[in-house]
């Protein structure tokens, strides 16, 4: 009944790393402009002298089935940042990012988990982004860390270096298609997460939020996950496919993010390979939606 309890205690611990693995990648003028004729082309360049302040939620319910039990976890986080731009070239924004709040919250069968996120409210880094999106270096973000359970330490870095969506090199017209594929890998002390995810993406066209004339860009996704880690002894090794859709809206005149929402299924496995084997199908669901509200 002890080691019982005990893999149980490891299956719970892991189950909610491979989740918040999940909460899961310019020119001095205007970014991009909107021809019918040209098309349109979008760039992100941050506007000079203005914050802009954002804010992300992720919602994650995960469903385990654990010695012939359902185990189902919820995670909830939200995170309120605001990005000052403090220098800018033709194909790269450096930004300040500052971190106002951060909540995580998990419910379990085991009972609820409310880390502590004091050691990254009011934290700040800088970050460079390129014009289309990709995160150059994200790396003094590494150092701004918080505890989901005893033990397990997560950095703010990957959340970030992934929260802004990759743009296509191309112009634009209306319902122009394109693909794009991003691996995310992190490897941490008992853990190794590697994701590959690919998006078929679609200009859906022109629509106007919070008062910025955007283009509205929607993607379906689909990919794989693939993490091991160790846990009070308990080898463990996790896989699954991923299918969802997005849809984000970008200020194109402006050169900025306004609002992205996604949502995202995983189907998989959750194999013990030790002290004792066995094999559990789990499934997650995870909702995300990012706004500038500023």
């Amino acid at each position: 009944m002890k080691t019982k309890k005990m893999r149980q205690t490891a299956l719970l611990v892991v189950t909610v790393i491979i989740a918040t693995s999940l909460l899961a990648g310019c020119s001095s003028s205007k970014s991009a402009r909107g021809d019918s004729k040209k098309g349109t082309t979008l760039r992100y360049s941050f506007p000079e002298n203005q914050t802009l302040k954002y804010k992300t939620g992720s919602d994650i319910k995960q469903e385990l089935d654990i010695f012939g039990q359902e185990m189902i976890i919820d995670i909830g986080q939200y995170i309120g940042y605001s990005t000052t731009l403090i220098a800018k070239s033709k194909d790269q924004n450096q930004i300040q990012v500052y971190i106002d709040s951060m909540d995580l919250s998990i419910s379990s069968p085991q009972g609820d988990i409310n880390p502590d996120m004091t050691s990254v409210s009011g934290k700040g880094f800088d970050m460079t982004l390129s014009s289309l999106g990709a995160g150059l270096d994200v790396s003094e973000a590494e150092s701004i860390q918080y505890e989901v359970t005893p033990g397990v330490k997560r950095n703010v870095a990957m959340t970030f270096k992934f929260l802004f969506p990759r743009l296509p090199e191309k112009s634009l017209k209306i319902g122009d298609t394109w693909s794009m594929t991003d691996t995310i890998a992190e490897k941490y002390e008992n853990e190794e997460v590697t994701m590959i995810i690919e998006g078929e993406y679609v200009f859906a066209g022109f629509e106007t939020i919070n008062g910025f004339e955007c283009a509205r860009i929607s993607s379906i996704i689909s990919g794989s996950r693939f993490g091991k880690a160790n846990q009070q002894g308990v080898d463990m090794v996790s896989d699954g496919t991923m299918t969802g859709s997005g849809t984000y809206f970008f200020a194109y005149k402006d050169g900025f993010l306004v609002k992205d929402i996604s949502s995202i299924s995983v189907d998989g496995t959750l194999d013990i390979q030790s002290p004792q084997d066995g094999s559990f199908p789990m499934t997650f669901v995870i909702d995300n939606i990012t706004e500038l509200i500023k």
